[in-house]
């Protein structure tokens, strides 16, 4: 047998500063961290992307309000420690919420389904939505912060001044 280890076994991780489309590594997309491995682009705070197809994980788009955009990233030391949540940016947790559920979109119990990885994983706390920009139920935004903030607790703010 002529097959040597090295040629019977192909790595299919890319390096830090670089992501995996579906046959290659390519360069990690401006305003994007790259882990490496198999992790997809995450943005960078200030950005959103959208996570409900893997094939829109390499578009990086600007918020119009940066308070509500966390990004993805939390320091750039290692691969695993860079990312919040590093699993949720693997290509397998990029999947429509429909794709997620089973037929009905419930559980056997009735109730819907929680998702590991939320598509709105880059929002700060009560923003949700594409760009992060609408507010959570319960939440309104504030101009004073630019963010959502919970409608009691501002409420109770409002009357103490």
């Amino acid at each position: 047998n002529s097959s040597s280890p090295a040629s019977r076994y192909e790595c299919t991780w890319c390096t830090q500063g670089f992501y995996r489309d579906a046959t290659e590594c390519l360069p990690c997309p401006e305003n994007a961290y790259c882990a490496g491995e198999d992790f997809l682009p995450a943005p960078r705070r200030g950005y959103w992307s959208d996570r409900s197809d893997p094939d829109y994980a390499f578009a990086m788009f600007k918020c119009p309000n940066d308070a509500v955009c966390a990004g993805a990233t939390t320091h750039e030391a290692k691969p695993n420690e860079a990312l919040k949540d590093p699993s949720c940016w693997r290509p397998q947790e990029f999947v429509a919420d429909e794709d997620r559920d089973d037929d009905d979109g419930e559980e056997e119990d009735g109730k819907e389904k929680e998702h590991a990885c939320p598509l709105d994983l880059t929002c700060e706390t009560g923003s949700t939505a594409v760009l992060c920009g609408t507010c959570d139920e319960d939440r309104i935004f504030a101009t004073q912060t630019m963010t959502c903030v919970n409608c009691k607790g501002y409420a109770e703010e409002r009357v103490a001044l």
